[in-house]
């Protein structure tokens, strides 16, 4: 499903933001308030770090992979070249100039579900889900997937823990 998102994403009226906002996503785990909350000044490229203000006023940075980077690279070179970037000015920007809120996401990711001809609801937070899940299967200390996802206790991580308990039974049953 996330393959389809970004080739509808890539098809879309705005390919560069649209694929840099999905690789953010799912390679951060961010909730989509925090996605829609960063400023320019909080990404830093060179690092492969986004500064995040997640729940409670509790800041974090998250850490984004290569592909993620260089998303936001293209989109900042391309998209966003003409502007004259202020660091407190918002990364992810609607199509009317305006900052992205989390309505505004809702509706793009509506629109590219329909544009991939995706049955199922595809939404924001299934990004996160989906992070969290890929990060503890690929054998991430629980510890760290909590930090990155902002969670106050282990607990609310361990959520994320059965899903990939449930998908490792379906694996074994598949295999």
């Amino acid at each position: 499903e996330f393959n389809a998102l970004l080739q509808a994403a890539a098809l879309s009226t705005n390919p560069y933001r649209n694929r840099a906002l999905l690789l953010l996503m799912i390679d951060s785990g961010a909730r989509a308030s925090e996605i829609c909350g960063i400023a320019l000044g909080e990404l830093d490229l060179e690092e492969q770090r986004v500064l995040l203000h997640g729940k409670g006023e509790k800041d974090r940075y998250v850490y984004v992979g290569v592909r993620a980077s260089r998303a936001l690279y293209d989109y900042l070179s391309h998209a966003r070249r003409d502007v004259e970037r202020d660091r407190h000015e918002p990364l992810f920007m609607s199509e009317r100039g305006e900052s992205l809120t989390r309505s505004g996401l809702l509706a793009l990711f509506r629109r590219l579900r329909i544009e991939a001809g995706l049955r199922n609801r595809c939404y924001p937070h299934m990004m996160r889900r989906t992070f969290a899940t890929e990060f503890l299967c690929a054998g991430a200390p629980i510890k760290d997937v909590q930090r990155q996802l902002g969670h106050t206790s282990a607990k609310q991580t361990m959520e994320y823990l059965y899903s990939s308990e449930a998908r490792l039974k379906e694996n074994h049953r598949r295999f």
